[in-house]
């Protein structure tokens, strides 16, 4: 991790070195009342708290602990190494149904099933920042996904410590975590429903 986070830093900072914006945008000055106005708003305030806070702690936690469960269920390190690898392969459409992790014990369910959350969770890292766009005036839109973005950071740094402890009060048992990670993902996409039913008037299928 420490490997990745360098690289990254690396390739950051020849980035912002060498890369400039076609237009310079207007520069505004925000008030306080500009940065508080979004929490009042319910529209927001269910996407910020399901899609970045809520389905941020359930999201990352068969990321981050999948391989180790892998490895108590007897499948080769050769192998659980790879899950992750894996499940970022198959992240290309749909959203998070975790629920398939529960009775997941065996090499070949842990292999299926990081297949499949990857599949259906590629979508939400990159429609977060849209989904601030349909509930947010456009000139508006820079800080408002700042907030979504702080808020799924904060979400992002607390939830591995918790997992952590939920596996150290019953470390042979996973279902406390699974459970854990279940609850958060259901309580963030019921908030992002609702959301939604709002904006389009109850109709959950519209295009908007």
């Amino acid at each position: 991790m420490r490997i990745c986070a360098f690289v990254i830093l690396a390739l950051l900072i020849v980035a912002n070195l060498t890369m400039r914006t076609a237009t310079l945008p207007p520069l505004q000055r925000l008030t306080r009342q500009q940065l508080v106005k979004p929490l009042g708003e319910l529209q927001f305030v269910l996407l910020a708290l399901g899609g970045s806070c809520f389905f941020t702690f359930g999201f990352f936690i068969p990321v981050n602990q999948l391989p180790s469960q892998a490895l108590d269920a007897g499948m080769p390190a050769t192998i659980s190494d790879y899950l992750v690898p894996i499940l970022n392969a198959g992240s290309l459409v749909g959203r998070l149904t975790s629920a398939l992790w529960l009775p997941a014990a065996s090499s070949a369910a842990l292999i299926a099933f990081a297949v499949l959350f990857g599949f259906f969770s590629g979508a939400y890292v990159s429609l977060l920042s849209p989904l601030a766009l349909r509930v947010s005036p456009q000139h508006e839109l820079g800080f408002r996904s700042g907030i979504i973005m702080f808020i799924s950071a904060i979400a992002g740094l607390l939830t591995n410590p918790i997992n952590g402890a939920i596996l150290d009060s019953s470390p042979a048992e996973w279902v406390g975590l699974k459970i854990f990670s279940d609850i958060f993902t259901l309580a963030g996409t019921t908030c992002v429903l609702v959301a939604r039913v709002r904006l389009t008037r109850c109709k959950v299928l519209k295009v908007c």
